[in-house]
């Protein structure tokens, strides 16, 4: 089964993470994928391509984590600019939620 995409997505996706990001350059966004639907894997896939290839690689960084709850898969991705002030300190905060849910297995 061939799956189509309406590239309208993508740039609106990246237009709204542009704009949060100029709006709110110490901002954070942080999105959760899961598995109900069994089409998590591809969204995520579809979405790092789209993070590749949309040239904000060298200003916003992507922390990804994926892990299971309950027989339920959840992507966790984190997207920060390099110069934001809370930096480490968002970083750090995203792995100590992340090592959180795991105990929840």
């Amino acid at each position: 089964m061939k799956h189509l995409y309406d590239p309208r997505v993508k740039a609106t996706i990246l237009s709204v993470i542009n704009q949060f990001f100029e709006k709110n350059p110490s901002g954070v966004l942080i999105a959760t994928l899961e598995s109900l639907d069994h089409k998590q894997q591809g969204r995520k896939l579809l979405f790092n391509r789209w993070y590749q290839t949309s040239g904000v690689v060298q200003e916003i960084a992507m922390h990804q984590a994926t892990i299971s709850v309950e027989d339920i898969q959840l992507s966790h991705l984190l997207l920060i600019r390099e110069d934001n002030p809370y930096y480490r300190k968002v970083i750090r905060a995203f792995k100590e939620f992340i090592e959180l849910l795991k105990q929840y297995k």
